[in-house]
């Protein structure tokens, strides 16, 4: 069997495709992958990149956003890593962060905890208290935007 048979199977055993209409089917199957990730690289680079860059340009000047820009070069940042405020915030920053993480992590825990005690207690249903914590219809919006419903298991099993 040739290379292409194994590489292409469809291609290769479609005997009225003339060699244009192959390379042209060849070229559209490999642009596919490309065009499929190109709406989220667009919107990667529109919304993250360009934001990012556009910044640290800004960072340069001293500008109050009436007025016109004036370059300033790295003083700014200078100014920012003496400031003794700098550090203050960084430090805050960075314990939130890590209690942040740290909550998350712990909320894990806490359901594997309650799924293994709902199993050996429970274990003739098939449902788990993991998926009615997250997809029970009735708190997965106060769940989505951050609300402290504690759902009953109850009322989210299916009959």
């Amino acid at each position: 069997m040739s290379e292409i048979a194994k590489a292409e199977p469809a291609i290769a055993m479609a005997p009225n495709l003339s060699a244009s209409k192959k390379t042209t089917l060849r070229a559209v199957r490999a642009s596919v992958p490309y065009l499929m990730v190109a709406p989220a690289v667009f919107q990667l680079l529109v919304f993250v990149i360009y934001p990012i860059f556009y910044m640290l340009y800004l960072s340069t000047f001293e500008w109050n956003m009436i007025g016109p820009k004036v370059f300033a070069g790295l003083n700014n940042f200078v100014l920012i890593f003496n400031s003794s405020d700098f550090y203050t915030v960084l430090g805050n920053t960075i314990k939130f962060t890590i209690l942040n993480v740290a909550s998350d992590k712990l909320k894990v825990v806490g359901l594997a905890i309650a799924e293994v005690i709902y199993i050996r207690l429970f274990a003739s249903r098939t449902s788990c208290v993991y998926s009615h914590y997250i997809y029970c219809h009735k708190y997965y919006i106060l769940k989505l935007v951050g609300g402290t419903a504690t759902p009953n298991i109850n009322d989210c099993l299916r009959p």
